[in-house]
């Protein structure tokens, strides 16, 4: 979105130099010699005189707005397509980041060993096998979650109302 917005900032000022530069107003003079200059700069030792700028090609006014409202739409577009792109780049990486945060937390359970809880100053009790293994199972089921290859949801499909057929009498 932000290209999109570069990209018509960057026409505007191209627009608005072009503006400029075909409203500066143009001076012909002559020199000693006789030779004939032009110049966007007035000379102040010199007789001037200033040459109007061209006018604008005429555009027939249908024309141009039909062009104006192509480019416009050009413009929608794009924008509605970087944005679909974003969004799909953005729920990739987030997949991508939690599937990895996933592994690897189930590499830390299998590489630590069994947990020591102390209860009260007293009673020390260690982790069991069966607890390792419920959370063991609990970690590998949420990797196998997560880390399905990611699909980028489908946009919900619009049904239309069917109209309702009349009862028909016997």
């Amino acid at each position: 979105m932000f290209i999109s917005f570069l990209r018509t900032g960057c026409i505007y000022l191209t627009l608005l130099f072009i503006s400029v530069a075909a409203s500066a107003e143009i001076y012909k003079w002559t020199d000693e010699k006789g030779q004939v200059h032009y110049s966007e700069r007035a000379p102040a030792d010199q007789k001037i005189e200033i040459i109007p700028p061209p006018p604008p090609p005429a555009e027939d006014p249908e024309t141009a707005q039909k062009r104006v409202d192509e480019l416009i739409e050009n413009q929608n577009q794009e924008i509605k397509d970087l944005n679909n792109t974003k969004l799909e780049a953005s729920d990739k990486a987030a997949h991508d980041e939690i599937c990895r945060r996933a592994r690897q937390e189930l590499q830390r359970f299998v590489a630590r060993p069994p947990a020591v809880y102390r209860e009260s100053r007293t009673i020390i009790r260690v982790e069991t096998e069966e607890q390792r293994e419920v959370e063991y199972f609990r970690l590998r089921d949420r990797v196998d979650e997560v880390c399905v290859p990611y699909q980028p949801p489908t946009p919900p499909t619009i049904v239309q109302p069917t109209a309702e057929p009349e009862p028909t009498v016997q």
